[in-house]
């Protein structure tokens, strides 16, 4: 049996974290976690029901559910990005931590305030039928799992220079 890597979502209920959880939920454990707990519980019974066999756990803190995954990924409003990493900073060194925005003025937030994480971040615009996914990073092993990640949604990734 194949390994199953370990997602932790920050920002599960947002939603592109909702689309991530549905898309990801066969071939990844998933750690979700939100400020919103009302969302994420009705997130986490529509991932059953489409999803009988998924593995997943709701988690209250975005620390702890750092801590236990091998990808990280943040879909927070650009206003809370500092304060999450202050809470994941130690627990994520090396780690591919993957932020998902729409403002590409947030690009390079997550990696000055996580120098020790492999952190990329795709802007996302257009629309359900026509996304666009611009990844900006540099860490060779984090582009190729925000690649993945991207193609699983669908999304055609472009590089910003």
């Amino acid at each position: 049996m194949a390994y199953k890597h370990t997602l932790a979502l920050i920002g599960a209920a947002s939603p592109t974290g909702t689309l991530l959880a549905s898309r990801l939920a066969d071939r990844y454990r998933l750690l979700l976690m939100d400020s919103d707990l009302s969302l994420l519980a009705a997130l986490q019974e529509t991932i059953r029901l489409q999803h009988p066999r998924a593995d997943m756990e709701v988690l209250n803190c975005c620390k702890d559910a750092s801590w236990e995954a091998d990808i990280v990924v943040v879909s927070v409003a650009d206003d809370r990005l500092e304060t999450i990493a202050d809470r994941i900073r130690e627990v994520i060194t090396c780690k591919t931590v993957i932020q998902f925005t729409t403002a590409v003025t947030c690009t390079d937030t997550l990696q000055q305030r996580l120098p020790h994480a492999n952190v990329t971040t795709v802007v996302l615009s257009g629309n359900d039928t026509n996304p666009t996914a611009v990844v900006h990073g540099t860490h060779p092993e984090a582009l190729q799992t925000t690649t993945s990640l991207l193609v699983i949604l669908g999304c055609v990734p472009q590089y910003a220079d």
